[in-house]
């Protein structure tokens, strides 16, 4: 249970991080112009992240790899696509669909949930066959 909680509270963090980038960001139109390919931590397959070319509000040209590595690949050469970013640091850029930025805070939130519920159901366990703690059925809590 202690595990599905700090991996909840972890993906609390990172949400709220998002969330704060996706409402302050501003948004630009890119073009796809390279697929990144990097192995899978496995070995097993080829992962592909969209390598994106922008123009700022300020007219600075920007290129930047997603954080977000797909095979297949999600987007191919030539795609546009909405990109997010920071007005200062426009090089901290994402791709803005639904994997791209929220793909970590889900998969968090989903692992944090199973273990979560499987210590709560354990620690209960453990309570119904010890009858329960003696110092709360004293004190009038059980």
């Amino acid at each position: 249970m202690l595990v599905g909680g700090a991996l909840l509270g972890g993906a609390y963090y990172l949400h709220a991080n998002i969330r704060e980038f996706v409402d302050s960001a501003h948004r630009a139109q890119g073009m796809v112009v390279y697929l990144a390919q990097a192995r899978s931590s496995s070995g097993n397959s080829t992962l592909y992240a969209p390598v994106v070319r922008f123009r700022t509000d300020r007219g600075r040209d920007v290129q930047f790899t997603s954080s977000v590595s797909n095979s297949p690949p999600s987007h191919s050469v030539g795609e546009t696509v909405e990109v997010l970013y920071e007005l200062d640091r426009p090089e901290k850029a994402e791709v803005d669909s639904f994997f791209s930025p929220w793909f970590a805070p889900i998969i968090l939130d989903s692992i944090g949930s199973v273990f979560f519920l499987i210590g709560n159901r354990v620690l209960l366990r453990i309570g119904q066959k010890t009858g329960g703690d003696p110092r709360l059925k004293l004190a009038g809590g059980a």
